[in-house]
């Protein structure tokens, strides 16, 4: 129940901010919280969906670890070329450096996307309930990941202030 809580919250706290870095700190809480919905899931030591579940947890772990660095490493180099954490600085900075923008995009819809290994051990433990947070979560991921998106391929309102960055 409290992985549910930070889920739906810590998803939602990171779709108000204002600061990109302050967005993917409370992205890679909600994160990390569908990690601690394997335990209810696992809790049949004999049972297939047990152990189904705690592969997912593996694989999720990893898989997280791995698209967080990168949307942090993307976050960095944004702060580099706009030298703000402010979201609505970065207008425009994937039309200079369009790597930055695909780089986000990739990572970001593998964060939407990672949670939904865990749909088949909750389906197979009968455990549906938890897809109700699994779905919310998602679309609260997406809203936030799209947020940023739109406004690193919006068209530049100063083209001056971006002069001379490198992507």
């Amino acid at each position: 129940l409290i992985a549910a809580v930070v889920i739906i919250w810590a998803s939602w706290q990171a779709l108000q901010q204002r600061q990109l870095i302050r967005l993917l700190a409370y992205a890679t809480v909600a994160q990390a919280a569908y990690v601690l919905l394997i335990f209810p899931l696992a809790n049949g030591i004999t049972d297939s969906w047990s152990f189904d579940a705690w592969q997912a947890g593996i694989y999720l772990s990893i898989s997280h670890a791995f698209v967080l660095a990168a949307l942090f490493m993307v976050a960095g180099h944004i702060l580099y070329i706009v030298n703000s954490d402010f979201i609505h600085a970065m207008q425009g900075v994937g039309r200079i450096s369009p790597l930055t923008l695909i780089t986000f995009g990739i990572a970001g819809l593998c964060l939407i996307a990672l949670p939904s290994i865990l749909v088949n051990p909750i389906w197979q433990s009968g455990q549906w309930w938890w897809l109700i947070v699994i779905i919310i979560g998602t679309l609260l991921t997406a809203s936030y990941i799209l947020k940023v998106l739109m406004i690193l391929f919006a068209k530049l309102d100063d083209p001056v202030k971006h002069e001379g960055s490198l992507g």
